[in-house]
């Protein structure tokens, strides 16, 4: 009797053991995930090997609204397209009303060489001058994440960058694998980190975040004297359909802050992409500065 007591409380532990777990699926993301695995999820949620491989360029195009948030506010809605073909890409935005003598704010890669700006400008616009500054996301091809076909994990053994996995972080309200990334040779003034979804390994978002304290003055530390000069571009995905077999943003934003001293910047630039195409015809001359 007593013998058989003590199975059937074992039983019952067992029982609200695996209730318990059931319960909360949390507790499955508490074992930290390889570098391997989460790459593997995430190309499964991007679509089959297959239809991966079959997609050879890419070209995206919709709506943008472009929003300045400080200082004198400021909305304009206008057109963005994005094309790429393998390592290639390039982001055009159209700029009819800021504008008179340029119509057209380019950002490319041509698999070698960056050139970003409004034509004969070559700069002016935040947005250019961050990537031609800053130019290893485009060298990368990180930019655009897997709406372009530069995106480097999907080309892991031609970028073999160097990747660190951060753990479960917080991304508005969705839980999100943290991933470090830093190219494979060489130092970087950015910082790099990208976030998947933690249920559906979807790439959700990617931060560039670049700080330095500069003094002026007198040539001695003085902390009075320093001022830190900070830049963050973020980069946001969301709203994914599925395209050619393939699982793919519709919604696009890049959001640049910038602050030094006490001067801030804060913009915008959201893309609603209607249309996907991967059977446009892509010349080379496509991904060279005019």
């Amino acid at each position: 009797m007593k013998k058989s007591f003590l199975i059937y409380l074992a039983s019952i532990f067992i029982a609200l053991s695996f209730s318990a777990y059931s319960i909360d699926p949390s507790l499955a993301q508490d074992k930290k995930m390889t570098v391997e695995e989460l790459l593997s999820r995430h190309l499964e949620s991007i679509g089959s090997p297959q239809s991966r491989a079959e997609v050879k360029t890419r070209m995206v195009s919709g709506q943008l609204k472009f929003v300045i948030r400080t200082g004198s506010p400021y909305q304009e809605d206008t057109v963005a397209r994005i094309i790429s073909a393998g390592a290639k890409f390039r982001y055009t935005i159209l700029w009819p009303r800021i504008l008179r003598d340029r119509k057209e704010e380019e950002i490319i890669f041509d698999g070698e060489r960056v050139a970003t700006g409004l034509l004969q400008y070559q700069r002016g616009q935040p947005l250019s001058d961050f990537f031609f500054r800053f130019q290893l996301p485009l060298q990368e091809g990180l930019v655009g994440g897997v709406l372009s076909t530069t995106w480097p994990l999907m080309r892991m053994e031609e970028k073999q960058p160097r990747l660190e996995y951060r753990g479960l972080k917080k991304v508005e309200d969705r839980q999100a694998h943290a991933l470090d990334y830093r190219k494979r040779k060489g130092l970087s003034d950015l910082k790099i980190t990208l976030y998947f979804d933690a249920e559906t390994f979807r790439h959700l978002r990617t931060e560039y975040k670049y700080e330095i304290d500069n003094t002026f003055g007198s040539d001695a530390p003085d902390s009075s004297k320093m001022q830190t000069t900070r830049q963050q571009l973020t980069e946001e995905f969301d709203d994914f359909r599925a395209v050619d077999g393939l699982m793919l943003p519709h919604r696009y934003r890049l959001q640049l802050s910038r602050e030094s001293g006490f001067r801030a910047d804060l913009r915008d630039w959201e893309l609603l992409v209607q249309k996907v195409s991967h059977k446009e015809p892509l010349d080379d001359s496509l991904f060279k500065a005019k």
